[in-house]
């Protein structure tokens, strides 16, 4: 019987653009309170990090793969008890789902998985080792696995894997209007300056008033209506700005139970004929017309950097701002291309839509996206000889 191997990488989530000022101050004013009412289901009553598990499974590959964590290993096992016969459901927004669920607020989640009637258990550990090698996020590496045997008596395991930037304290997954949360994170990387932002459930994300003594990051809020609110930490890295934390809170609602894919603005808008740079162009002018802004035409130059920054990730396998090409600002002066403002988002998807997708359900990115300021973009799309594509969207104002 063959041996079934997959795996999926991070696509980035909740990355900012320093450039565009997010948003109006909140007061900073301490106090938790949660709702009595709202039905939490599987959902953990706090998103918190690390935590840590009562038992180890597959303890050899566990040895080979950072801190065993419980919500790494739950996000594992409901993935693999989720699949096919052949496989559990390698779609990232899946992923990202059963991490929050789970009560875990990291960002750029790895996924893989093998699968067959009778696993050599010493092949399986090599084509491990050969996969956690092709990544590397920086930080404290986690991960968690699941091991199960279908009803075709195929035996499947699931592993999870992160490198923590920021470890969380525990934060309340539902809440109520007008209830003040802290927030509170532990940097376990070196970071230059820090923030909060939070995306609500209408209107662009904002930045909240936060401190910072040494590794500490301090920050509260008060959500002002009701629904899903998204809160991520955000610093800088030598790659660029990035998200290091994602929580999401469930404002007097309750959290749903199952995953459900829904597409976001523009996202059905590209025919398959179109390329895939024509098609992201196509998605993110239709996501901005949802949104009452205009049209940002495509520019030869602004295209031409876009792309050479995609193929440079793809190169450096390594997603970011600056993989040692500069940033943004300094690859559009080297171009020759000058502008007044300049913004960013790169992706690394399985295929455009899902970039897309990813993009718009990330606060700094959408700000980005929906910025009203700009008028032209470029588009860079390079896809790997792993299925997935590298993608860079650089918006200027001239």
């Amino acid at each position: 019987m063959p041996l079934l191997l997959a795996a999926i990488g991070a696509m980035v989530a909740c990355t900012p653009n320093p450039s565009i000022p997010v948003g109006d101050p909140l007061p900073a004013i301490a106090g938790v309170s949660q709702p009595e009412s709202v039905d939490r289901g599987r959902w953990q009553p706090t998103i918190r990090s690390p935590r840590r598990p009562r038992t180890v499974v597959e303890p050899e590959l566990a040895r080979r793969c950072g801190a065993p964590d419980e919500a790494l290993q739950k996000a594992a096992e409901n993935l693999a008890s989720g699949g096919t016969a052949h496989a559990p459901t390698l779609d990232m927004p899946r992923l990202e789902f059963e991490l929050r669920v789970a009560g875990a607020p990291y960002v750029w989640p790895h996924l893989w998985t093998v699968a067959s009637r009778k696993l050599d258990s010493e092949d399986v550990a090599r084509r491990f080792d050969r996969w956690l090698a092709t990544f590397s996020d920086g930080g404290e590496r986690r991960c968690g696995l699941a091991s199960v045997r279908d009803d075709t008596g195929r035996e499947r395991i699931v592993a999870v894997v992160v490198d923590a930037l920021v470890d969380l304290e525990p934060l309340p997954s539902t809440t109520s209007v007008g209830r003040w949360l802290e927030v509170e994170a532990r940097l376990l990387v070196p970071a230059g300056p820090t923030s909060v932002v939070l995306l609500g459930p209408h209107g662009r994300p904002r930045t909240v008033p936060s401190s910072r003594s040494g590794s500490v990051i301090k920050s509260s809020f008060a959500p002002s209506e009701p629904g899903r609110w998204l809160v991520q930490v955000v610093g800088q890295t030598r790659e660029g700005p990035r998200p290091m934390a994602c929580a999401i809170v469930h404002v007097d609602s309750s959290p749903p139970q199952t995953y459900v894919s829904l597409p976001v603005p523009g996202e059905t808008s590209a025919p398959a004929t179109d390329s895939p740079d024509r098609a992201l162009a196509r998605m993110l002018n239709a996501a901005r017309a949802s949104e009452g802004l205009a049209r940002l035409p495509r520019m030869p130059e602004l295209d031409r950097v876009a792309q050479a920054h995609a193929e440079s990730m793809r190169a450096a396998a390594r997603l970011g701002h600056d993989v040692g090409d500069g940033t943004v600002s300094t690859r559009l002066a080297r171009a020759g291309v000058v502008v007044s403002t300049a913004g960013e988002n790169v992706a690394r998807a399985g295929n455009v839509q899902r970039a897309h997708r990813v993009l718009w359900e990330s606060p700094s990115h959408r700000d980005t996206l929906l910025y009203d300021r700009y008028d032209a973009v470029g588009v860079g799309v390079a896809s790997d000889s792993n299925g997935m594509v590298w993608v860079c969207e650089v918006f200027a104002r001239f």
